[in-house]
């Protein structure tokens, strides 16, 4: 089944892949980020914004990168952006 979760719950998701790959830079990177997003998820979705790993259904303005990071997705868009993330960082 290909069930939804949010855009916020995929960077969780990309983030704890990118330890297990010691992955340490993904702490240090940074975004300016704007509308709402969990506390708990914000160095998360910053570093997604900050690798650029999104479509046009983010929405870039002057102050920062609405991430909608509370919108739903397919599992199988978080696996790609995983999938593309990991290959952005691996060395």
């Amino acid at each position: 089944m290909d069930a939804l979760i949010q855009r916020q719950e995929a960077a969780t998701i990309f983030m704890k892949a990118a330890k297990k790959l010691r992955m340490p830079e993904i702490d240090t990177l940074n975004a300016q980020i704007t509308g709402e997003v969990n506390d708990s998820s914000k160095q998360r979705v910053k570093a997604i914004v900050a690798l650029e790993l999104f479509g046009p259904e983010v929405t870039k303005t002057k102050i920062g990168v609405d991430y909608h990071a509370k919108q739903n997705m397919l599992r199988k868009e978080a696996a790609t952006l995983i999938s593309e993330a990991i290959f952005k960082l691996a060395p």
